[in-house]
């Protein structure tokens, strides 16, 4: 069902009341979002959205979502938790419409570019890849390059990708607070930057404002704040607001971004698969060629988690959460930065099947054993020995994969 938002205006805004932002869909999951504000209150007609969610508090009436189901929370959450999970989701529902001088932007809404298979997930139609240019300085090399601007300030104007552009495919957010939940010790003591085992895998990391990078295609976002914050700017256009900013200026308040990033911790993942014989020799196969050197099963979360049900938890995503060199590709034309253009950070395999196709980081491959075979670098020597197997042993790899 398309999404219909319900115009704002800064005129409506300033009376003080209750709108309904959206009404929308997503599957079977029908979510009504209500949003009230106070008079008077001067941190931009954006910002007063956010401080009213949580003033006045934000009703969010969907069907309830079964802990298994993908979409939904992680078990266990107190009622309070789930509270907060549904003013984040109603959160990723919202449509910004704003006036055309406020931004420029890339979507209107986070379910834009998360959607499918259900909201939290990714985007399949590829007009929506995240289009990635050369910016030299940054940490990664590049910036997200924004589709829409309003280079005169009264209309928005559609800009055409540039020719230097690389892609990503829009990543999945299901499980990725268990992710953000893993301690930085765990992460250090893991990679191996000069390969000092003599296993051909040498992962690293780099550091973002002093904490260790995890999340993003290039590993160069140190948490969902930060992932939160980052992507309602580059994507939305909205700005965080922060001390010493204009309060007129249209802006967020942090309050919103961090309930977006709340409803991203507690995000459920992807069902553990049930594996048969076959799948089973498949994931032990994995092993053996080398894949679980970078797509590591498990991960265990640390003990000061805010939500209870993330504290010293062992799950299997499939990922080291570091940054690899996996061989030359599309990103050989970006600028080099402190990650490598032909490195990587690790994705989670979990959920693999329930995203794609297209696969690989890129979205570049139509199968897996194609994305596979797309791996070099690092990789070759796993991609070598996946060769060397069997039509029967590969077929079982890719049986365990498909089950994720």
């Amino acid at each position: 069902m398309p999404l219909t938002p319900y115009p704002l205006s800064p005129s409506i805004m300033g009376r003080g009341g209750t709108i309904p932002v959206r009404r929308a869909h997503f599957g079977e999951e029908p979510i009504a979002a209500w949003i009230a504000y106070p008079q008077g209150m001067r941190i931009g007609w954006i910002g007063c959205l956010g401080l009213a969610a949580f003033a006045a508090g934000i009703a969010v009436q969907d069907q309830p979502l079964a802990a298994n189901r993908l979409g939904g929370p992680i078990p266990g959450l107190t009622e309070v938790e789930r509270s907060r999970f549904g003013q984040g989701r109603a959160m990723f529902a919202i449509t910004w419409d704003l006036d055309p001088i406020a931004m420029r932007f890339n979507a209107q809404t986070c379910a834009e570019c998360h959607i499918q298979p259900t909201l939290g997930g990714t985007f399949f139609n590829e007009k929506l890849f995240v289009a990635m240019v050369p910016k030299p300085g940054s940490l990664s090399g590049f910036e997200v390059a924004h589709r829409f601007e309003t280079p005169d300030g009264k209309k928005i104007e559609r800009r055409q990708v540039p020719p230097t552009a690389t892609f990503r495919r829009t990543p999945a957010l299901f499980g990725v607070g268990l992710l953000d939940a893993v301690p930085e010790v765990d992460l250090v003591r893991a990679a191996d930057p000069n390969d000092k085992n003599g296993d051909g895998i040498s992962g690293r990391f780099v550091r973002v404002d002093g904490k260790v990078g995890r999340l993003g295609w290039k590993g160069d976002v140190p948490d969902l704040d930060a992932f939160a914050k980052k992507a309602f700017r580059v994507e939305l256009g909205l700005k965080a607001f922060e001390p010493g900013d204009d309060p007129e200026v249209r802006s967020l308040v942090m309050n919103q971004v961090t309930s977006a990033a709340n409803y991203m911790r507690v995000l459920a993942p992807p069902p553990v698969p049930t594996l048969d014989e076959r799948g089973k020799l498949g994931k032990q196969l994995f092993l053996e060629v080398g894949c679980g050197s970078c797509h590591t099963p498990s991960m265990k979360t640390g003990g000061d988690s805010a939500f209870t049900v993330l504290r010293n938890r062992r799950f299997e995503a499939y990922t080291d959460l570091l940054l690899h060199d996996i061989g030359p590709g599309p990103e050989k034309r970006l600028t080099t930065g402190p990650v490598g253009n032909r490195e990587v950070r690790t994705p989670p395999l979990w959920g693999l099947t329930k995203f794609g196709p297209p696969f690989f980081h890129d979205a570049s491959a139509k199968t897996i054993e194609e994305a596979i075979r797309r791996h070099q670098g690092e990789a070759e020597r796993s991609r070598k020995a996946f060769d060397a197997l069997t039509d029967a042993q590969r077929q079982s790899v890719l049986v365990f994969l498909e089950a994720l």
